[in-house]
């Protein structure tokens, strides 16, 4: 990304960066500064994505970043910006509409709903997978899928919310690195420490957003605490422990992963000094590039087109200005852009700290209205044959698979994936000779 490659006559090849995300901490500027020149430049970008030849909606999830972009779209707009939103009906975790209802009462706009059951995900995953092209590390696509379906059926062109988290530190991670991090300067009396510190006493009252995250904290905190920051992240974001017997590594290349996170994680663009932007600038170029590919090819599978202004080039190079101690202030996340939009979103949703993601309950489906066709999926007779994945221990984790983990769905992802294309490419084949 961002490299430009030229072929001379003579075939030799020269390969240039053109353009880079630098992380220097502005330290001239007040907070009210930031605060001020955030909003202006959101607004700029808003101005220039909903530039259209034909109506414009938006994504609105009930969280900040789709709230923010939908209400400030319809400002701009007027009656004819509509969103669109969809919800699980098998409980609080997976509905999140009223949120949702919330932003579209507030800003006056239509709300079209999708209620998504488990018979849509057995009826329309194939199609996900395919217009996917590859496995993804996340069953949020599906979820993509359906309100991009939906809002296909009344839009040509949506804006989402994609990019607030990894530009403004909004994923919960950031806080258990955080806490972790003060913890242990509390005990060895370095937690006032260093000009990016986030302290212990002021991060306490932001806690009640791990609530959910219980388990991932055990396991987290099983091995490795108080380790340097950048192993300990890595451990927040390994998703391989709990199904390695699954793999037949010795069938794959070596491969140390953390080689290639630590070249990002400790890159000549970030401040060493700030934690939060080594996190940040890290899922900016490893997870945001992905959430963009599924976003993309699930909107278009509909012929929709998505625009993300929070990824517009200038937003991106001021948000990375902002001092960790101002973006992410006494640990509350993504504090300056809660600070700077709270006059556009309701205080019940600017405020909140129970952002789920809009997640898809794949792992509670699977052991219930989804089982008997995912183990169908993994039991054919080429599934058990694999040359990489034993599908049958795969199955056998079924029934321990956390509400939120992924591992099940990797491994469902990549069966379907091999199901669709590599099992039918003689079939493809035979399509191309008789073109």
């Amino acid at each position: 990304p961002a490299h430009r490659m030229t072929i001379a006559a003579d075939g030799s090849i020269k390969r240039r960066r053109y353009w880079q995300v630098y992380y220097r901490p502005d330290i001239y500027h007040t907070e009210q500064y930031f605060h001020d020149e955030l909003e202006a430049q959101f607004q700029r970008s808003i101005k220039y994505h909903v530039r259209s030849d034909v109506p414009v909606g938006g994504y609105v999830s009930g969280g900040v970043d789709s709230s923010i972009t939908s209400a400030m779209a319809r400002d701009l707009l007027g009656e004819s910006f509509v969103g669109f939103t969809g919800k699980y009906n098998i409980g609080p975790d997976y509905d999140e509409s009223a949120y949702a209802r919330a932003v579209a009462r507030e800003k006056d706009f239509k709300l079209y709903e999708l209620d998504i059951t488990a018979q849509d995900f057995i009826d329309n995953i194939g199609n996900v997978i395919y217009a996917l092209d590859a496995p993804v590390a996340g069953p949020g696509s599906f979820s993509q899928y359906m309100i991009s379906r939906l809002a296909a059926q009344h839009r040509k062109v949506v804006l989402g919310g994609q990019g607030g988290d990894e530009i403004f530190g909004g994923y919960t991670r950031y806080l258990v690195a955080y806490f972790e991090q003060c913890i242990k300067g509390a005990i060895e009396g370095t937690a006032q420490k260093g000009a990016f510190v986030v302290t212990y006493e002021s991060i306490i009252p932001n806690l009640t957003a791990l609530r959910n995250y219980k388990p991932m904290l055990r396991s987290f905190w099983s091995k490795g605490l108080f380790d340097e920051p950048s192993k300990r992240y890595f451990q927040l974001i390994n998703r391989a422990p709990g199904m390695e017997d699954c793999v037949h590594r010795d069938s794959l290349p070596a491969y140390d992963p953390y080689d290639s996170y630590e070249r990002l994680f400790v890159a000549e663009n970030v401040d060493k000094q700030s934690y939060l932007d080594r996190m940040t600038h890290f899922d900016f170029k490893t997870l945001l590039p992905a959430l963009l590919q599924v976003e993309d090819r699930m909107s278009m599978a509909h012929g929709l087109e998505s625009r993300v202004p929070f990824l517009d080039r200038e937003l991106v190079e001021f948000a990375a200005t902002i001092p960790a101690s101002i973006k992410f202030k006494n640990g509350t996340m993504k504090y300056i852009l809660r600070s700077a939009m709270s006059r556009y979103v309701p205080e019940q949703v600017m405020n909140r700290t129970d952002k789920m993601g809009f997640p898809t309950p794949f792992a509670v489906w699977a052991k219930g209205e989804c089982r008997d066709f995912i183990c169908d999926t993994l039991s054919t007779t080429k599934a058990r044959q694999r040359e990489y994945v034993d599908n049958a221990k795969v199955i056998s984790k079924i029934n321990g698979e956390g509400a939120f983990s992924r591992s099940l769905w990797g491994f469902f992802c990549l069966e379907l994936w091999q199901q669709i294309f590599h099992d039918k490419a003689n079939e493809y084949r035979e399509r191309l000779n008789t073109v």
